[in-house]
């Protein structure tokens, strides 16, 4: 895998169905409290994508703070809408988790560290088993 104090973005696969969206919000949920931090928003989707990347769906879950080191975090269904999968190869996985460090240049080894150990500990806490689906490079759009 790539540097760990390089990797800014991560898609990672939760293998679920759609249908345990309650059970990996609940778990998360939890887990962030542990930490004493609040729990996620519900956002309705409002992105506005080009027409070759339209992926629709009614809503999405996300958590960031704001405070340094900062970090963000969302989960989002694998399938949208119209049927159609953002990650076709990855069909075991119900709903996706993206972590990103949105202000790499303020962080320090110890920040990267830190904010990588709350990553791994965010997927251990969702109660589902996970794969890697995609190590963003620096300046990749996310998929």
């Amino acid at each position: 895998m790539s540097n760990p104090l390089t990797v800014l973005s991560v898609d990672y696969g939760i293998q679920c169905t759609a249908a345990d969206e309650k059970q990996i919000v609940k778990n998360t949920n939890v887990f962030l409290a542990t930490l004493q931090y609040r729990k996620m928003y519900k956002w309705e989707d409002k992105s506005i994508q080009p027409p070759e990347r339209t992926f629709r769906i009614s809503h999405y879950y996300c958590q960031f703070i704001k405070t340094p080191p900062r970090w963000y975090f969302d989960l989002r269904p694998n399938v949208d809408l119209d049927g159609k999968s953002r990650f076709p190869d990855h069909i075991d996985c119900g709903w996706t988790l993206f972590t990103h460090k949105p202000f790499p240049e303020t962080y320090s080894a110890q920040d990267h560290d830190t904010l990588n150990s709350f990553f791994t500990q965010l997927v251990g806490g969702l109660g589902f088993p996970t794969k890697v689906i995609h190590v963003y490079e620096k300046g990749e759009d996310r998929l």
